[in-house]
């Protein structure tokens, strides 16, 4: 039998992390910068093999994003001045919200992501 999925496009996406996937900065933990880095290659590589075929290869690469992983490893430890202070160095003065990142998840899921195909995506705003 035919699968369902004969001919119709696929996606491959990829999340990353703006420190190490698409930006490099002072302090970042170098392991996790690699491996940032490394999911950014993978995507570019993944994507040039797959150039020819009906595979759609992306990476997202956010920046702080208000998650309780983020809360836990970083905001929780912070006094409320080093808090607001933290937040207003971010872009836009703000985390960004899961949904924020759903919304290019699904974008890129649809029809018309194609054009973008490789696309190693900055999302931090």
């Amino acid at each position: 039998t035919q699968s369902t999925w004969a001919g119709r496009p696929r996606k491959i996406i990829n999340l990353s992390s703006v420190g190490g996937g698409v930006a490099v900065f002072p302090g970042f933990s170098l392991s996790d910068g690699m491996s940032k880095a490394a999911v950014a290659h993978l995507t570019r590589q993944l994507a040039a093999e797959q150039v020819q075929t009906n595979v759609d290869v992306f990476a997202i690469c956010p920046g702080a994003t208000n998650t309780a992983m983020f809360q836990q490893s970083t905001l929780n430890h912070l006094t409320a001045p080093e808090r607001a202070q933290f937040l207003s160095g971010l872009p836009k003065g703000r985390l960004i919200e899961p949904e924020e990142i759903a919304t290019i998840v699904a974008f890129l899921a649809g029809p018309h992501s194609t054009v973008m195909h490789g696309a190693v995506i900055d999302a931090s705003m």
